[in-house]
This record gives structure tokens, sequence and C-alpha cells, in this order.
């Protein structure tokens, strides 16, 4: 949390700072949250659905309140990170490894975003 709370706390970049919100809550791979979609939140069960892209399986995941405020802030149609959804993974990786070794953060990666909430869960 600590890691992940010095990751946001400067970033200005909104569609960032959502997109790193919605890691930390639904972990998520990178390219899945990436490429999620308004259509993909069920606003009356409170869920995001998808399919994997990886594995082509499907995931439900049920939301509280403070995602209901990240994605509040987000477009209510089409891609929910428009410019991050043009992005490469790799151009992803690399501007959130810059965004640790200007914060002092080290040995963090977007897939530790997964490896948390697992723990969490």
């Amino acid at each position: 949390m600590a890691e992940h709370q010095a990751i946001l706390a400067p970033e200005k970049n909104p569609e960032y700072y959502a997109y790193y919100e919605l890691l930390w809550h639904l972990g998520g791979s990178q390219s899945d949250i990436a490429n999620l979609n308004a259509e993909n939140v069920d606003w009356q069960d409170r869920t995001i659905a998808y399919f994997r892209m990886k594995t082509g399986s499907r995931v439900m995941f049920h939301f509280s309140e403070s995602v209901v405020e990240i994605l509040k802030a987000l477009p209510p149609h089409g891609p929910l990170f428009p410019r991050i959804h043009k992005s490469r993974e790799a151009d992803r990786a690399t501007y959130f490894k810059r965004r640790c070794k200007l914060r002092g953060v080290s040995g963090v990666t977007l897939h530790s975003y997964r490896y948390a909430w697992a723990q969490r869960a």
C-alpha cells in the first residue's frame, strides 16, 4: 500500500491515476485493465466483467464504493482509458518504471498489482 501511495501521490495525469487505482482495486493484468470499456461495467449489479486477453477466460469483479468513485470519473462510453488503451504494453511498463524511479520506488512492476491484490484477497 505504501508503494502504491508513493506512486499515486504525485501523479498529475488523471487517466494514469485512475488506471493505477483500478489496477490496485481489481488486480487485473495491465493489458486487461487498459482495455476495459464502459460497457464492461454493470452499474446495477456493481460488477466489471471481461474476457482475459491472455487466456480468454471470463473474469467478473464485484466492486465497492471506492471503485464507484474511480469509475464515475472515467468516460461513460467506449474505452475507460482512451490514451492508455492505444499504447503498447511495453510503453505502459516503461512509463510505470520511470514513475517508480522518480518516486524512489524499486522492485515494483505493473505485474506487482496483481500479486498485491492476490495477497489482499
